[in-house]
Parts: C-alpha cells; structure tokens; sequence
C-alpha cells in the first residue's frame, strides 16, 4: 500500500475569516459520541488552497464553510478553481472521521475549458499510468459543464465509486498523429 503524508500547513494554506468552536463535556469521551457531549466547529474560509497530492493540480480561490461536529465533518464550497475551471459549487462529507476505512463523499459542479479537465484526469497516477503517453495525444477544444460524485473508502485498494456527467457543446476533438478534428460533441 501506498503511504501518503500531509502537512496541513502546505495541504491547505487558507484565510480564516470567521469561525466559533464548542466543546461542552467530559473530554474522556471527545468528541463525544452517543450524546456524552457536544463538540462543533464552524469556520468560513476564503481564498484557500488544497495541495492534497503531489502530481495533481492544485484547487486554489476556495471559499468555503467548514464544520466538524461530533466525529463527522463537512465542507460546503462556494467558489474555487482548478486551472481556470470555475467550481460553482461542492461539498465534501465525511460522516464518522474514526470509522475505517474513512468514507469521504465528493459532490460537485464545475465550469470551463473542457481540455483543462482532462489534463486534470491525466495527473492522477492512476489514469496516468494506464494510459502512459496515448491520452497525451488527445487535445479538446471547447467548454463544458461537469458534475461529479465521488464515494471514496481510502485506504482501501478498489474503494472508489465514480459518477458524472459531462455537458459539451461546440468542443472539437483532435487526435495526433491524425491530427484532423472529429464530429463536434
């Protein structure tokens, strides 16, 4: 297995513009699961960063709501970017951060150049290392709309679900050497 590290400092440098935490009980039994307590922690962050791995692109502009409550945690985007794609809206919910494996759900929607989401694909280890240099040949022209779920159980080898959809209009698809443009999408 892959062993991943994070430092939160260089994962996720943001701006704190609000925030409030309560944390009411025995600290024994933190975070108070089976209503032995309370703990909750609410944040409002702009202009955030996340850097959560290497070789993929960095999401950056993040203004988002943030809280933990109890052992669940969930992050309600309003505005972002990966490369000049606009992220319109997402949130990211973790129900119970000491269940294992960790489940962490990704629901999304974003907008722009259509090549940039691929190139976004094509950094990911995986998709790198199935595809090696052939997607490479692929170039896209156009916008397009994209809407994402993803469930993810980390941790675990094949412990992805993956579902989205793609709207395109008037984007061009070219493939070298070929090099022609094929039907619009």
């Amino acid at each position: 297995p892959e062993i991943y590290t994070l430092s939160l400092h260089d994962a996720l440098p943001i701006w704190l513009v609000s925030g409030d935490v309560v944390i009411h009980g025995d600290l024994r039994h933190f975070p108070f699961a089976g209503g032995r307590g309370h703990f909750e922690v609410n944040a409002k962050l702009e202009n955030g960063r996340l850097n959560y791995a290497n070789s993929w692109p960095v999401v950056a502009n993040i203004d988002a709501d943030v809280q933990f409550k109890g052992r669940g945690m969930s992050v309600r985007v309003h505005g972002g970017n990966i490369f000049s794609n606009q992220i319109h809206r997402a949130s990211i919910t973790v129900a119970d951060l000491k269940k294992k494996p960790l489940v962490v759900q990704l629901r999304a929607e974003m907008s722009g150049s259509t090549q940039e989401k691929f190139d976004y694909l094509l950094a990911s280890p995986i998709l790198a290392k199935a595809f090696g240099t052939q997607a490479r040949k692929i170039q896209m022209r156009g916008d397009s709309v994209l809407y994402l779920e993803v469930d993810l159980a980390v941790g675990k080898k094949h412990g992805a679900v993956v579902k989205g959809r793609l709207l395109m209009k008037d984007n061009a698809l070219s493939i070298d050497p070929i090099g022609q443009e094929n039907d619009r999408c």
